[in-house]
C-alpha cells in the first residue's frame, strides 16, 4: 500500500527549505517547527484578532499573533520571516484544503477548488501584499504588539455603548469583563527620538499674529492679519490597555463624537481596573500592572509626552512625566506608542487599603489630546480587567496647582511605608507643595524600572 506523502509532510511540493543566517545550518523552517506554525494559524482563525479585526490591517494581527505563539513555544522567529513563510504556503497550498488558513481578511475562497476567487484590482498572481513596516529583529512580546489602524481595532461590544455624561461627572456602566485570553507582556521598547521624525526636523518658524499697526486713514483698509497656530492639530485615534493574563483592551476615540468637528475637542476617559491584591497567588505572578499604547493620527513635530498621577480623593500623591515611546509608524501615517513606565504599570504595588485614582495627560505638540481616568477595584476578582465607564469633553483646569496647595493639608497615608526605594520617582516640590512619601508603594516592587 502506498504511503501517502501528504500525511507527514505539511508541504509537500517544497524542493529545499532555506537555512538561518547565523551560519548555523538550521532550518528556517524545518517540519517541527512547521507544524507548531500551522497550529498557531489554527488557534489564530479561532481567536478574537480575526473574529473582531476587519481586513484592513488583518494580516499585521495575524503575523504578530504567529511571533507571540511561537515565542510562547520556544521558537524566536521575526514578522518579517512570519510574513515570508505565510507567502509561501500560499504558494503551496493554492488548491489545498489548508489554503483558508493562510487567506487574506477580506480574501474569498471557493470552496471546492480551494483557489482564491479573484475581485477587480486583485493582483494577477494572487499574491497578497507583505506588510513590513516592522524591524528586523521585531520578534519581541505583546508591547511590541502592532496594532493596525484605528478602522482595523476591536470594535467595541454592545454592552460598550458610548454615551454622553452630564456635567456633574463621568456615569457608571457595568459590562461583561473580557475573557481571558493569555496575552504576554514582558518587554519594553525604546524610542529612539522624542519625535518620531526627529532626524528630519528642521527649525520650524514662529507663526503669529504681527503686532498691529497705528490706526491712520490709509491702513484702515488693511486686509487683518490671522494668527496661525504653530503646530497642525492632532488626535489620539485608539487606546489599547494590556495586562498579564487580560485580553487586549481598546478604546475607538474616534467613535466618541462627530469627526466633522474640527479641531476635535479633547476627551476624557474614565476606565475602571481591576487589580488584584499582590499577594493572592491565584492571579498571573508576571502581573504588576497595566501597560497602555495609543494611536496618534499624525507624527508629531516636537515632543509627546505623558504625565500619570497618583490620586487620593482630591489631593495628588505621586507625579511623573516622562515621554511617549514609538512602536511604529504605520503605512497611512497613524503614530503608535506606548506609553512610558509609571505608576499605571506597577499599579499593583499600591496600597489596596487606599481608594486610589490614577490620571494620565497626554500631550503632543503643547496640545493635550486624551485624559484619561482610572479606577482601581482591588477587591473585584483575581484577575485584571479594564471596564470603559464613559467620557466627556476635557478642559484642563488652569487652577489645579492652587487647589493643590489648598488640599495638602488632608492628604491620607496613602503609602503605609517610608523606606528608601531607587524605584519611586517624586514631584519636584516646586509643582507640588505637601510633601511625599519617599516610597510610593506598600511593598518595595521587585521589578526594575528603567527610566
Amino acid at each position: 500500500m502506498k504511503k501517502d506523502h501528504h500525511q507527514d509532510s505539511l508541504t509537500p511540493q517544497r524542493k529545499h527549505r532555506k537555512l538561518l543566517k547565523d551560519g548555523s545550518g538550521v532550518e528556517v523552517w524545518p517540519e517541527a517547527i512547521e507544524k507548531t506554525f500551522v497550529q498557531g494559524l489554527r488557534e489564530y482563525w479561532a481567536s478574537p484578532y480575526a473574529t473582531y479585526s476587519q481586513s484592513r490591517g488583518r494580516s499585521r494581527w495575524r503575523n504578530q499573533f504567529l511571533v507571540d505563539y511561537l515565542q510562547r513555544h520556544g521558537i524566536q522567529r521575526t514578522k518579517k520571516q512570519v510574513a515570508s513563510h505565510i507567502q509561501v504556503l500560499r504558494n503551496m497550498w493554492k488548491g489545498q484544503p489548508e489554503f483558508h488558513l493562510v487567506a487574506g481578511g477580506d480574501e474569498q475562497v471557493d470552496p471546492v477548488t480551494h483557489i482564491p476567487i479573484k475581485e477587480e484590482g486583485m493582483d494577477a498572481n494572487g499574491l497578497m501584499p507583505f506588510e513590513w513596516d516592522d524591524r528586523e529583529s521585531s520578534h519581541s512580546a505583546s508591547p511590541d504588539f502592532s496594532p493596525p489602524d484605528s478602522q482595523s481595532d476591536f470594535p467595541l461590544t454592545p454592552e460598550q455603548k458610548l454615551f454622553p455624561l452630564d456635567s456633574n461627572g463621568f456615569g457608571v456602566k457595568q459590562e461583561t469583563s473580557p475573557g481571558s485570553l493569555y496575552f504576554h507582556s514582558t518587554t519594553q521598547i525604546a524610542s529612539p527620538t522624542t519625535s518620531p521624525n526627529g532626524n528630519y526636523q528642521h527649525s520650524l518658524p514662529e507663526y503669529g499674529a504681527k503686532p498691529p499697526y497705528p490706526y491712520s486713514p490709509s491702513t484702515q483698509y488693511s486686509p487683518t492679519t490671522t494668527s496661525y497656530p504653530r503646530y497642525t492639530p492632532n488626535r489620539v485615534t485608539t487606546l489599547y490597555l494590556y495586562a498579564e493574563g487580560m485580553t487586549p483592551f481598546s478604546v475607538n476615540v474616534d467613535a466618541l463624537g462627530q469627526s466633522s468637528l474640527s479641531p476635535r475637542p479633547t476627551y476624557g476617559l474614565r476606565i475602571k481596573l481591576s487589580v488584584p491584591v499582590l499577594n493572592d497567588v491565584r492571579s498571573p505572578p508576571a502581573l504588576h500592572g497595566f501597560t497602555a499604547s495609543v494611536a496618534v493620527a499624525a507624527v508629531w513635530s516636537s515632543a509627546a509626552k505623558c504625565t500619570t498621577k497618583v490620586m487620593s480623593g482630591n489631593a495628588c500623591i505621586f507625579e511623573e512625566c516622562e515621554a511617549l515611546q514609538v512602536s511604529h509608524i504605520g503605512t497611512s501615517g497613524v503614530v503608535h506608542a506606548m506609553l512610558p513606565e509609571s505608576s499605571l504599570s506597577r499599579c499593583r504595588w499600591l496600597d489596596p487599603n487606599t481608594p486610589t485614582t490614577l490620571t494620565q495627560e497626554l500631550t503632543v505638540d503643547d496640545q493635550v489630546l486624551l485624559y484619561l481616568i482610572y479606577d482601581l477595584d482591588r477587591k473585584n476578582g483575581f484577575m485584571p480587567s479594564a471596564e470603559f465607564l464613559g467620557f466627556q469633553h476635557y478642559k484642563q483646569d488652569k487652577s489645579n496647582s492652587s487647589s493643590a496647595s489648598s488640599t495638602s493639608g488632608a492628604v491620607p497615608a496613602l503609602y503605609p511605608t517610608s523606606q528608601s526605594s531607587s524605584h519611586s520617582r517624586r514631584v519636584p516640590q516646586s509643582s507640588v507643595p505637601y510633601s511625599v512619601p519617599s516610597n510610593p508603594y506598600s511593598v518595595v516592587p521587585s521589578i526594575p524600572m528603567s527610566r
